[in-house]
């Protein structure tokens, strides 16, 4: 079991059951982020930014 890194205890759920510390963990992606504007693609897609304005 996890535990939480502000008190030490145990975590279930990324939510600490002493003090409610929330933890988030991100999963590292091996694609590169494609950003235009408010839009975005993962990864080589060329049919997708040909359609990009």
């Amino acid at each position: 079991m996890t535990k939480c890194p502000r008190c030490g205890e145990p975590m279930t759920g990324g939510i600490c059951n002493n003090c409610g510390f929330p933890v988030t963990r991100f999963k590292k992606i091996a694609m590169p982020v494609i950003r235009n504007g408010k839009q975005a693609t993962v990864g080589y897609q060329p049919e997708v930014w040909k359609k990009w304005e």
